[in-house]
This record gives structure tokens, sequence and C-alpha cells, in this order.
């Protein structure tokens, strides 16, 4: 008889986690497509907000002044 009691709360207890476990699995599989939306997302703005223009003047002149000509 508890061997019987013993393999339910096993089984039931599996039940659960196997639940938990899709569960997570689905938050992980979600995870990698709203970093790479938002960066793409934040790339964009930089983009259309000259920032990369900016930065592109900004490593221009620190490299001519690391060589000594600026």
């Amino acid at each position: 008889m508890t061997g019987g009691i013993r393999r339910f709360i096993w089984a039931k207890r599996s039940n659960q986690l196997r639940g938990y476990k899709n569960k997570m699995k689905m938050k992980l599989r979600y995870a990698p497509m709203i970093s790479l939306v938002t960066s793409i997302g934040l790339l964009a703005f930089g983009l259309w907000s000259g920032e990369a223009s900016a930065l592109w003047h900004k490593a221009v002149t620190i490299c001519l002044s690391c060589v000594g000509i600026g």
C-alpha cells in the first residue's frame, strides 16, 4: 500500500514539475526574440537621431590624436 501511495505522490509531483518546466521553456523561448527586437529598435533609433556620425567623428579625432596628427 505504501508503495502505491509513494508512486502516486511521485507521479503528481512529476506532473507539476513538467508543467513548470514547460512554462520556463516558453519564457526562455521568447527572451531572445524580445532582446533582438529591442536591440534592432534601439539601433534604428540611434541611426535616425544621427548618433552614428557623431560617434564616427569622435573615433576619428581620438585616433588622429593617438597617432599625433590631430
